[in-house]
């Protein structure tokens, strides 16, 4: 199996996705959205939380692609 990266903090996810990281998948963990990355965001990741930063045009972009995955995940969920 491929190793994950995983992150419920969705402003991180934006980022990764933003910088064309694929999303796997999201998982459902206590009712929160966890977004799943290839392990090699990890490194991204941490650039983010040093200030990285990525073009406005694919950051609004990618905020609109994960807030839409984020509530079909959640709602999917409430229904199950």
């Amino acid at each position: 199996m491929n190793a994950l990266f995983q992150t419920s903090d969705s402003d991180l996810a934006t980022y990764l996705y933003a910088r064309a990281y694929r999303l796997i998948d999201v998982w459902t963990v206590s009712d929160l959205p966890v977004f799943v990355f290839p392990e090699d965001a990890q490194l991204s990741a941490q650039a983010f939380y040093h200030g990285a930063s990525v073009p406005a045009k694919d950051l609004l972009h990618a905020s609109r692609q994960i807030q839409s995955i984020e509530r079909k995940t959640v709602n999917d969920r409430r229904v199950s």
